[in-house]
């Protein structure tokens, strides 16, 4: 049984593992590429953001799809943008994406275009009534795989500027859009649209907020307590959470970066060169001028942070009088004011 409200007037909206059960993606695969072959489709290039729920149903979708013998191009991993200017260098005639969605962060959207423009309300409908009279068209389809890399800056730039030279960018909103995709694919990856990063961006820096960033783990329990109480005493008033002081029904990582735009100073530790710590320094790094590195091991700090300036402290330090007091030495310094460290 599928949710009949997952068909919306321009996407296909729902929720991985629950309404869009490998089952029912593969079915709507099939009423899919039955439609657009019933449109005149012959070819359409389908690709996805980077979520894993979203890289599942792509190739799901591609296997129905290709049962009522159309022809696509998979892009892989590849920005919405992308997919669309793909149009006219594969010679296509639609195309899919497969992304988050933007109304409903727990669920995933797919949205198809006809050409350059996507499906109207008659067309979902159709589509819709196709996939439950099950009236699917047969066929063997072809996949082509086209996968853009995307760590290849130079490869970006070279397809924006072949597939826009003979395009009129209409809508302020989609050349902005473009801009922020062509510059911030790395927010991109991480699942943050261009529409939440213009607005994590403009959000307002909370006066006295600090945000730190470390490894959950018991280990680190201790410097993180002692960070919170000393900066959050009544003489210096500083706020100081970590990502795991909210629970919020949403990817972890767009949690953090939120956090970060809000906060006025960051804190990051990198002991043990934990992965997840130094993916979120680089965004931190990239998006504000004060931070602070901390580390347990100096030694183990990767080469290319090492030309920045790190806190050392010792885990042993039970009572944090070392920690705390080398912090309030490089806060005074950042922001210019007389923090008091007690004892």
């Amino acid at each position: 049984m599928i949710n009949p409200n997952i068909f919306r007037e321009y996407d296909i909206r729902g929720i991985a593992e629950y309404d869009l059960t490998d089952e029912n993606i593969e079915l709507i695969g099939k009423a899919y590429g039955t439609f657009m072959c019933k449109k005149g489709i012959k070819t359409i290039v389908v690709g996805s953001d980077a979520l894993l729920s979203s890289r599942k149903i792509k190739n799901t979708m591609i296997k129905g799809i290709c049962s009522t013998g159309m022809k696509l191009i998979d892009l892989g991993i590849a920005p919405p943008l992308f997919i669309h200017y793909s149009l006219k260098e594969h010679n296509a005639d639609g195309t899919l994406m497969i992304k988050r969605s933007t109304n409903d962060f727990r669920s995933n959207s797919l949205v198809s275009f006809l050409g350059e423009y996507p499906l109207s309300n008659e067309e979902s409908i159709e589509l819709k009534e196709i996939f439950i009279k099950r009236d699917f068209l047969k066929g063997k389809g072809e996949k082509i795989d086209f996968h853009i890399n995307l760590n290849d800056s130079n490869n970006i730039r070279k397809f924006l500027d072949d597939n826009l030279t003979n395009y009129n960018a209409t809508s302020t909103s989609m050349t902005r859009e473009l801009e922020i995709i062509s510059n911030d694919f790395f927010y991109w990856t991480l699942g943050i649209s261009a529409k939440e990063y213009l607005m994590f961006r403009e959000l307002l820096e909370i006066s006295g907020y600090i945000f730190i960033l470390m490894p959950f783990s018991e280990h680190f329990l201790n410097a993180y307590k002692i960070l919170k109480a000393s900066l959050g005493n009544d003489c210096n008033g500083f706020i100081c959470k970590r990502a795991d002081d909210f629970c919020r029904s949403e990817p972890i990582l767009r949690t953090i970066f939120r956090e970060m735009c809000f906060a006025e100073l960051i804190i990051a530790d990198i002991t043990g060169a934990n992965p997840n710590v130094l993916i979120e320094l680089g965004l931190a790094l990239a998006l504000k001028e004060k931070v602070i590195i901390i580390s347990q091991l100096i030694e183990n700090v990767p080469f290319n942070i090492q030309h920045i300036r790190i806190c050392s402290y010792q885990n042993n330090d039970v009572n944090g009088k070392i920690l705390t007091k080398k912090i309030y030495r490089i806060i005074n310094e950042i922001f210019a004011l007389n923090t008091i460290y007690s004892n």
